[in-house]
């Protein structure tokens, strides 16, 4: 999907992290709800930022 800038295998309390880039509210709520019909999710949490203070890319991770 397009509108997805990364997908990352986690530590902690969630299993995987995604960020969904999104034009306003009503597409978001449409992928929020299209993402929970999926049978591989069980659980769905998210949350939206507010404000970047600072994004460094490319990301330096080891891989």
């Amino acid at each position: 999907m397009k509108n997805i800038s990364y997908i990352a295998s986690v530590t902690g309390q969630f299993n995987i992290m995604m960020e969904y880039v999104y034009q306003n509210n009503e597409e978001l709520l449409n992928f929020l709800n299209w993402i929970r019909t999926q049978p591989i999710v069980k659980q769905l949490n998210s949350r939206t930022i507010l404000k970047i203070h600072k994004a460094q890319y490319p990301a330096r991770v080891k891989q």
